[in-house]
């Protein structure tokens, strides 16, 4: 999946990222990143080992381009939940953050200069409600389609055709039940339409989000494996 359960009011908080060289064997606390306080997603850029992304609450999004030595704060906000690179162009990533205007509120945001700058997206530049959070996903084989689901109105899929800066909600049936404790979104790597999400069930789409079915047996399962 590409975003679950993170930073939450009766949850533990973190003591900033840690960091392995010897294939997770063992660890060692980014100097930098000490006093951080919840660290809810880290993205580390394909191209390039030493540009990481990170989402904070408090603090938005934080920027490295030294493997972690350093940082910086290029898109301050409340929070931000899930940060995601585009699969092969380091410039290019989309993100969540979470802030306060008339009322707390999500939006989808986006860059184009490799996290140095950020972008409010079309379609959730403000989604109303501070449990109405959003995650994010590229679709793998075809990364100009960027999905999100939003807890808001029962938990629909929006989708994006232009690489995250424009979104549009395309599920016309039931939602997926996803809230601020789970928001979940994964897309399959070869086909771009299969798209899986949920809240306190698991739903798939064979359609890009359309239509949302729940997965409700190894039955189901082994059906919606055979329309990938």
């Amino acid at each position: 999946m590409c975003s679950s359960d993170l930073f939450n009011g009766d949850a533990l908080g973190g003591d900033g990222i840690f960091k392995s060289t010897d294939g997770g064997n063992t660890w060692a606390q980014l100097p930098a990143t000490d006093g951080w306080d919840t660290v809810n997603r880290i993205a580390v850029c394909p191209s390039n080992p030493q540009l990481i992304l990170a989402s904070k609450r408090y603090g938005g999004i934080m920027r490295s381009a030294d493997g972690g030595a350093t940082w910086t704060n290029p898109r301050w906000g409340q929070g931000s939940f899930d940060v995601r690179w585009h699969p092969t162009n380091p410039n290019l990533a989309v993100a969540h953050l979470m802030d306060y205007t008339s009322d707390w509120c999500h939006r989808a945001i986006y860059t184009t200069d490799g996290g140095v700058t950020w972008n409010n997206a079309g379609g959730l530049t403000e989604v109303l409600g501070f449990g109405n959070r959003l995650s994010v996903c590229y679709a793998p084989s075809n990364p100009t389609i960027v999905y999100a689901v939003c807890a808001a109105d029962g938990g629909k899929i929006w989708k994006s055709t232009d690489g995250g800066q424009n979104y549009a909600v395309v599920t016309t049936s039931a939602g997926c039940g996803c809230s601020w404790y789970a928001c979940p979104l994964w897309v399959h790597p070869t086909n771009p339409d299969f798209v899986v999400t949920g809240g306190y069930n698991v739903y798939a789409s064979t359609n890009g989000g359309v239509t949302l079915n729940q997965v409700r047996s190894e039955e189901h399962t082994s059906e919606l494996q055979s329309r990938q």
